[in-house]
């Protein structure tokens, strides 16, 4: 069951995660699951930073939106 899975158990979305930005929004991620429709800070392995729920980044396999052409520079 989807809403059962906490995020910390995704490997792929623990790694893009912009640990900083979330941390100093007062964000615990230990306490959010994949379904959440709570908004984190996100960075790529290409630096790129951006925005977006939880649920999406889960459904959307984890793919940054400049890396994927989904948001304008």
């Amino acid at each position: 069951m989807v809403d059962k899975i906490k995020i910390t158990e995704i490997s792929e979305l623990m790694s893009i995660i912009d640990y900083d930005r979330n941390a100093s929004d007062g964000i615990d991620i230990t306490k959010l699951y994949v379904n959440s429709s709570k908004v984190l800070n996100w960075k790529c392995a290409n630096g790129h930073t951006f925005q977006e729920k939880v649920s999406l980044m889960y459904r959307r396999k984890h793919k940054c939106f400049y890396c994927t052409g989904r948001q304008i520079w």
